[in-house]
């Protein structure tokens, strides 16, 4: 879910709909957002052109290495 200044994305958990972390805001409205197909990967593509490819996997290891996994 694109969060409401257009610039970042909610990830929440799909069973309870409970906010699991934000990303980042990013330079450019969010067009569109396309999981992989193992929902491991998040692309997110902008007004601006720019396309960012979000490893679920690696953002909760940091998450976790920084204590903030949820």
């Amino acid at each position: 879910m694109v969060t409401p200044s257009g610039l970042g994305v909610d990830l929440r958990d799909p069973a309870t709909g409970k906010l699991l972390y934000t990303l980042p805001d990013e330079p450019g409205s969010i067009w569109w957002l396309a999981w992989s197909p193992d929902s491991q990967r998040l692309a997110v593509s902008r007004a601006n052109g720019d396309i960012s490819i979000w490893n679920l996997n690696e953002v909760e290891a940091q998450l976790s290495l920084l204590e903030l996994k949820p």
